[in-house]
């Protein structure tokens, strides 16, 4: 089964000024991106099904201004478009890395009433993570903890359908003892060239002694049993030389995917 098409506005920092995004060739602003589980779950959210080669506008990508303040400034108040607000969501990896003369920073803009349809994906994709980690306020990893299951989220997918049975068994773990040096970000105040005291970002070495468990199989998959014969709607698993399938899971924060036949 080939998988839906769906489309998307993406604008470049010559469609927007004083905060609202317009174009005189709208069409040219359009992109094409596959069915992913971000699309799955806004069409599962708005109660209908989105059709290979429909336009969604609840959701558009944006490039950010090229200087922080000016970035800042959009994502905490939101760009205009047909009369709708939207704000910044999130960025995926590679779209931090798209840039131009003006811009740089792909961002994912949301459509002002679906904020809530954020909220609750957010939710589902993290079990719940998202919300401990805003609770708690302790320092994180931004793209190991959040961005890479967003990421994940937009990459294109297939629905399996109906799941065979399989079991999870737990994650076996290893102790190890040991000392390393890591490098370490401080802020320092400086005198720069005109006298004037500020602050510098600098690195130091430190020793780091780490005695615990580490997962022996970080970033392991889900191996499950595939009855041979077994129909199925998934293309990808759909043969019947398909004995077992290994299955990298969003909620554990892996990436891709891979199915693998066994003699």
């Amino acid at each position: 089964m080939k998988a839906k098409q769906i489309k998307m506005y993406s604008f470049g920092r010559s469609c927007i000024k004083d905060g609202i995004i317009s174009s005189e060739n709208i069409e040219d602003k359009i992109v094409t991106l596959t069915e992913s589980f971000l699309t799955m779950a806004l069409a599962c959210y708005k109660e209908t099904e989105l059709e290979d080669g429909q336009l969604i506008d609840e959701i558009i990508k944006v490039l950010l201004p090229n200087t922080e303040e000016e970035a800042k400034n959009e994502w905490d108040t939101g760009l205009s478009f047909n009369d709708q607000i939207y704000f910044a969501w999130f960025s995926t990896p590679n779209g931090m890395k798209q840039e131009s003369f003006a811009g740089k920073c792909e961002t994912f803009f949301i459509r002002e009433d679906f904020v809530t349809f954020a909220t609750e994906f957010e939710n589902l994709i993290s079990l719940g993570k998202f919300k401990e980690i805003e609770a708690s306020k302790a320092e994180i990893c931004i793209n190991k903890d959040v961005l890479s299951r967003l990421s994940l989220s937009v990459s294109n997918c297939h629905m399996a359908g109906d799941m065979p049975d399989f079991i999870v068994l737990p994650q076996p773990t290893f102790h190890i003892i040991k000392d390393y040096k890591t490098i370490e970000k401080f802020t320092e105040q400086v005198e720069d060239k005109k006298g004037k005291i500020k602050d510098q970002v600098n690195y130091k070495l430190e020793d780091y002694h780490f005695d615990d468990d580490i997962d022996v199989f970080d970033g392991g998959d889900i191996i499950f049993g595939i009855p041979r014969g077994t129909r199925t709607t998934n293309p990808i698993v759909q043969s019947n030389n398909q004995d077992f399938a290994t299955l990298n899971t969003l909620f554990s924060f892996s990436q891709g995917s891979s199915y693998t036949t066994c003699p």
